[in-house]
């Protein structure tokens, strides 16, 4: 038995111990080991799914960590406008004219909404859109369809000029500012490190893990020249590592999953790492499976 469910019925155990006095039931360890035994089946069953579709990604992103962080370095760690900055490069057509429109599309098509969009042209991001009630971090426009992102880190949504929170601000202005016809549909996407929910319950929530994950592994199949393959790998590292909900310990994550990925057959092996694969999944692979 795993050391975490050893540790279960010790406790257990001591709490019999304690309750003796109480009850005439004798021995009762047995019976609830096997109802850890089973329940740790009924637990592990989802994350066992999970964690093969957790190991697919991971394995992309282990082909672009690199060493040396130095944007942590530079303390650009949960700095907004730099990350905000930092996505408008990665996606920029210009930053690589032979994969502007790939490269856009792969971010795009990991969203929700994003496999009903078409577009033929790259669009060029535009940060800190000035509008008449606030200004958002980001915004994309093509022909038929506007994307608008806000970035948060560490703090919350606040209200724009008009007294509306940013995510239920920004479209509206957005729209106004861009003098867009009615039938211009404008998607709102809040990212930030935890995917948390947006005021506007039309938002698209998303992580900048979930960045790199679908800018990487499209970037994974075109020939980039080897300053710029190096220059994505230093933000899919930061971003990875860093750009993470406070305490992930995504590189412990990265190490473990290399042992997991060999054990998925054996339960007691997985539930003594549930918290470290809960974890995992949570970074890498929310809802895709359970």
């Amino acid at each position: 038995m795993s050391s975490d469910l050893n540790s279960i019925f010790d406790q257990f155990h001591r709490f019999i111990q304690l309750s003796q006095p109480l009850t005439t039931t004798q021995q009762p360890e047995s019976g609830f080991r096997k109802f850890i035994q089973e329940s740790t089946r009924l637990i592990i069953g989802p994350d066992r799914t999970s964690l093969r579709v957790v190991d697919e990604k991971i394995t992309t992103m282990c082909r672009w960590l690199v060493s040396h962080d130095l944007l942590r370095i530079a303390r650009f760690s949960y700095v907004e406008d730099a990350y905000t900055e930092l996505m408008a490069w990665a996606l920029h057509p210009g930053t690589h004219p032979e994969s502007g429109i790939r490269r856009q599309r792969a971010w795009l098509r990991s969203l929700p909404f994003g496999r009903e969009l078409h577009f033929e042209s790259p669009a060029t991001p535009r940060t800190q859109f000035p509008t008449n009630d606030g200004i958002p971090d980001l915004i994309l426009e093509y022909e038929t369809f506007v994307i608008v992102v806000e970035a948060k880190t560490g703090a919350e949504e606040h209200a724009a000029p008009s007294g509306l929170l940013q995510t239920k601000a920004y479209p509206i202005s957005v729209r106004h500012a861009l003098r867009l016809p009615d039938e211009t549909s404008v998607y709102m996407v809040y990212v930030t490190p935890d995917r948390r929910r947006a005021s506007n319950p039309e938002s698209i929530s998303t992580s900048f893990v979930d960045f790199s994950l679908a800018l990487a592994s499209e970037l994974d199949a075109i020939s980039l020249p080897q300053e710029l393959r190096w220059a994505y790998a230093m933000l899919f590292t930061h971003f990875l590592t860093c750009a993470v909900p406070p305490g992930t310990d995504t590189l412990a994550i990265l190490h473990e999953a290399n042992v997991w990925k060999d054990h998925l057959g054996d339960d007691a092996f997985l539930g003594s790492r549930l918290n470290r694969i809960t974890e995992a999944i949570q970074l890498f692979a929310p809802g895709e499976t359970r």
